[in-house]
C-alpha cells in the first residue's frame, strides 16, 4: 500500500489526502480553542465572486461567480469546499491509478493523469456540495454584504491587528449570524491585541480598517 501511495505517479493524490489529514486536526483543535482557524478563507473570498451581475460591464469576464453559482446552491464556508475538493481529488486520482495497475499492469504518467483529475473533481464536488448544503451550519452565512458590517462592533480573536498586518475578528450581523473578517488599525500608530473591541469604518477589499470601541463611542 506505502509503495503504491509513494509512486511518482501517485504523488499529487498523496500529498493532497496528507493536506485533508493535516486541515481536519488543526481545525479540529482550533474549534476545541474556539479560534476557528480557517474561517478567515472566507473573508478573503470577494463578494464579487460569489454574486453574479448580469447587468454589469464587467459580466462577460467574470466567470468565477457563475462557476460559483454552478458549484453550490448557497452559502458554503470554504474549508468545506478546500477539503471537499482535495479528498476527492486524492480519492479519484488513486482509484484511476488502482485500476490502470489493474488492467493494464502500468499506472498513468503523472504529467497526465494530474490535470486531468482537477477538472474531472468538479464534478463530483458539485452533487456532493448539493447533497450536504442542507445540513451545514447557517452561522457563516456568506448572503449579508459585507459592506453592512461597517459600523458594527467586532472583537479581535487572533493575535494582534497592526497597521499593514492584519488579524481576524469576529462580528455579529443584524440578524445575529457570526461571521469572521480581517482587520487592521485605521491609523499606524495603534495595535490591537486579542480580545480588543474594535468598531469597522472601511472596507478595503477583504480587509476592514477598524478604530477602538472606546475611542469611537466618545467621539459620539
Amino acid at each position: 500500500m506505502l509503495d503504491f501511495l509513494n509512486l511518482d505517479n501517485n504523488l499529487a493524490f498523496t500529498v493532497s489526502l496528507l493536506l485533508v489529514c493535516g486541515i481536519a486536526v488543526l481545525e479540529m483543535f482550533s474549534l476545541l480553542l474556539g479560534l476557528g482557524l480557517f474561517r478567515f478563507l472566507d473573508a478573503l473570498i470577494p463578494d464579487s465572486v460569489l454574486v453574479f451581475d448580469p447587468d454589469s460591464a464587467t459580466a462577460k469576464l467574470n466567470f468565477l461567480p457563475k462557476i460559483m453559482g454552478w458549484l453550490c446552491p448557497g452559502p458554503v464556508p470554504a474549508i468545506v469546499l478546500l477539503i471537499l475538493y482535495l479528498s476527492i481529488y486524492g480519492v479519484l486520482g488513486l482509484s484511476a491509478q488502482a485500476l490502470s495497475l489493474h488492467f493494464v499492469g502500468f499506472s498513468i504518467p503523472g504529467i497526465v493523469i494530474f490535470p486531468l483529475c482537477i477538472f474531472l473533481s468538479f464534478y463530483p464536488l458539485k452533487w456532493i456540495v448539493k447533497w450536504i448544503h442542507p445540513y451545514l451550519p447557517k452561522d457563516e452565512s456568506r448572503a449579508v454584504s459585507q459592506d453592512s458590517f461597517l459600523g458594527l462592533q467586532a472583537e479581535i480573536i487572533i493575535g494582534t491587528a497592526r497597521s499593514g498586518s492584519p488579524t481576524q475578528a469576529k462580528v455579529l450581523d443584524a440578524f445575529g449570524k457570526t461571521h469572521y473578517v480581517l482587520v487592521e488599525p485605521d491609523t499606524t500608530d495603534q495595535t490591537f491585541p486579542t480580545g480588543s473591541l474594535v468598531v469597522l469604518v472601511e472596507r478595503q477589499g477583504a480587509r476592514f480598517k477598524v478604530v477602538s470601541a472606546e475611542d469611537k463611542q466618545n467621539k459620539d
